[in-house]
């Protein structure tokens, strides 16, 4: 069974309370994820702790990772979209004078408010979907995902739209970007040629599912796990690398040893680049193998 582990009546927020053989949804790695991409004022021990399916909550009572279920988003809230389109929500439509809905959203609308802008716009935004999708779909856990995100619905900022039946809300597969279809296909079948993603059981350390390294291939230090730049490399089951950089800044991230080479999303099947060093992009990220 899934629970969405929250109500509004007193004692209602129950995530990591439920017993064994449930799952739940995972409010924590949906806000961690936002802020780290979105709002950059998470640390990189919080963003680890939510990419491997948040222990702190659900390793109790002999559960699985499976149990956190993480997402980005749900039926209720911003879509993908949105959330890369909309700072403020815009429930006008609702009839309630836009007091619905909440006003937490962790988003960001990278300079201009609604859908639309220029080609940089509308690539940073790209950038910043990109990054959500495969924090989410590359991480320990049981994905989940919002139908019309793959694609690129929107709802035009209503982060409460339980009462539109409409257009709205509606997914127009004739509008679906398909490159971000692609993209997200593309994921999901990475995810699973991971091992570490695949076994159902708790990383530990030296277990060699999860290294966690710095911008120079090095084990972080306490204080780069809380105070150090938005720069990590995500080493799993010694064979696949996420690089991430969640700065403004390129940044030159220097890989582990080994011939590693960009993998689909992040590059074509053919011809491999073997490459040592990565050109972090500006809040990017790009998966190897070796």
């Amino acid at each position: 069974l899934i629970a969405e582990p929250w109500d509004i009546a007193p004692g209602g927020y129950q995530v990591g309370n439920f017993p064994p053989l449930f799952a739940e949804w995972n409010d924590h790695f949906r806000d961690a994820a936002r802020r780290f991409w979105l709002h950059y004022d998470l640390p990189l021990g919080a963003f680890a702790g939510r990419f491997a399916a948040s222990s702190d909550v659900f390793k109790r009572n002999g559960r699985l990772p499976s149990a956190a279920i993480n997402l980005v988003t749900a039926h209720d809230g911003f879509t993908l979209r949105d959330c890369v389109c909309f700072n403020h929500k815009h429930n006008e439509a609702n009839g309630e004078e836009n007091r619905d809905g909440t006003n937490n959203n962790y988003s960001n609308n990278h300079g201009k408010e609604g859908l639309g802008g220029t080609l940089d716009l509308v690539e940073r935004r790209r950038d910043s979907i990109h990054a959500l999708l495969t924090t989410l779909l590359l991480s320990q856990g049981t994905p989940m995902l919002l139908a019309g995100d793959e694609h690129g619905h929107s709802q035009r900022g209503n982060n409460n739209a339980y009462c539109q039946d409409n257009q709205l809300t509606w997914l127009d597969w004739s509008q679906a970007s398909s490159g971000l279809t692609a993209f997200t296909a593309a994921l999901i079948h990475l995810r699973k040629r991971i091992p570490a993603l695949m076994e159902n059981r708790w990383w530990e350390e030296g277990d060699g599912n999860v290294r966690w390294l710095n911008r120079y291939a090095q084990p972080l230090s306490t204080d780069e796990w809380q105070n150090g730049p938005k720069q990590l490399q995500i080493l799993l089951s010694d064979r696949f690398l996420i690089a991430i950089n969640a700065t403004l800044e390129v940044t030159e991230i220097v890989l582990p040893a080994g011939e590693w080479h960009a993998i689909p999303p992040f590059a074509g099947e053919d011809n491999p680049v073997i490459t040592a060093v990565w050109q972090g992009a500006a809040h990017g990220l790009c998966v190897f193998q070796r």
